[in-house]
């Protein structure tokens, strides 16, 4: 080979490298400032303000007082730290509100190291997954945390993209892996190194810690617990005993010594004296356990009749609409005497939440106290 072929070579060699690095630099953010400051200042400093400013798609109907009393007692755990136990009902987003409070207490500041511990390590991936979707999709988060978002939405959820990322020449570090998350270590990031690790709760729970670029180790500050059982593990005392002592003993260690940790335990009751039945009346623990219906109606009997209004017209004229006429017809005493705590959950073909709930528990009385009251019915027991 002539003198003039390694130069070629050599020149081609080096066009290659440039061209990668320029493909892996991100540079600096066009922006430090948010685009919009009162929304980000609210943000900061309420999370139920990021929450309505930033996830509204994800919370489409209006809070119920439930829920507003959750989101304060969560910032509150974040904030100062403390063991937090809520039981919602099913389908009210306790785990999509859990999940975006995590990453406001990363974005904030609060806390640098979530670890997400839930019942499989399935469901723990889950929820990393969204969290990876907001980091990655996010127009309005990106638009008011320009510089902690900078290096992640580039990625567009790929972490095949993550080894090689620079910015201005160093690497950043960043990962947005299956089961965990490292935002980008750079310049312009006040979070850099901050990170969401997630797992089943029978998995590897103990002893997680990261080193950030600067050398740093870091271990969790704040653990999501999200549903720590199983329906198989609920009904099993062998196996709630030793699911409350990996809670105990493995996961509230987490953060070593000298350091506070915020626990957030989003659980649903699925048996008497099971695991969230447990840590909800734990002395340790503040806890909160909603239900959809706190109240029944008065008068049963009368929705046994509608209900075999309504089952007739679903029957015969295929539709909700001979029930729904005959229950506006009867709505004050159908509904005398009862409570529904979140009065925009209602489906487009039922007229109220309280109806609503009643459609739930009559499908089944048993799953309704469980899912639905996070009271579940002893054994034998019927409303």
């Amino acid at each position: 080979m002539s003198n003039s072929d390694w130069d070629d070579n050599e020149r081609s060699n080096d066009s290659h490298g440039e061209a990668s690095k320029s493909r892996r630099e991100i540079y600096a953010p066009e922006r430090s400032e948010p685009l919009d400051d009162e929304r980000r200042e609210a943000a900061d400093k309420s999370l139920l303000a990021f929450l309505e400013g930033y996830f509204k798609p994800a919370f489409p109907l209006e809070w119920s007082q439930d829920h507003r009393d959750v989101i304060e007692i969560l910032q509150r755990v974040i904030t100062d730290g403390g063991l937090f136990a809520l039981a919602m009902p099913r389908g009210s987003g306790k785990t999509t509100i859990t999940a975006r409070a995590a990453l406001w207490a990363l974005m904030t500041k609060r806390r640098q190291f979530v670890e997400i511990v839930a019942g499989t390590e399935t469901a723990a991936k889950k929820i990393i997954k969204a969290i990876k979707s907001e980091l990655s999709w996010n127009a309005l988060l990106r638009q008011d945390y320009p510089a902690e978002m900078h290096g992640l939405h580039q990625l567009r959820g790929d972490n095949r993209k993550s080894g090689g990322q620079i910015c201005n020449g160093e690497k950043t570090g960043v990962v947005l892996g299956i089961n965990e998350i490292v935002f980008p270590s750079h310049k312009y990031s006040p979070v850099g190194g901050a990170m969401v690790f997630a797992t089943g709760l029978t998995g590897n729970v103990r002893g997680p810690n990261h080193t950030k670029m600067d050398g740093t180790v870091i271990r969790p500050d704040f653990v999501m617990l999200d549903d720590p059982q199983t329906r198989e593990s609920a009904t099993s005392p062998m196996q709630t005993e030793e699911r409350i002592e990996i809670v105990e003993g493995d996961v509230l260690g987490l953060a070593g010594p000298g350091q506070s940790i915020a626990a957030v335990m989003p659980c649903t009751v699925i048996a008497r004296d099971d695991l969230a039945d447990r840590f909800l009346k734990h002395p340790q623990w503040q806890s909160k356990r909603c239900q959809l219906l706190p109240k029944f109606p008065d008068n049963m009997p009368l929705w046994d009749e509608y209900f075999e209004v309504r089952a007739e017209g679903l029957r015969v004229e295929k539709s909700h609409y001979p029930g729904n006429v005959w229950y506006a017809q009867h709505q004050a005493e159908l509904e005398k005497g009862a409570v529904a705590s979140w009065p925009a959950r209602k489906e487009p073909t039922e007229l109220s939440a309280i109806q609503s709930a009643m459609h739930l528990w009559y499908r089944s009385p048993s799953a309704f106290a469980a899912e639905y009251n996070n009271e579940p019915l002893d054994a034998g027991r019927f409303l």
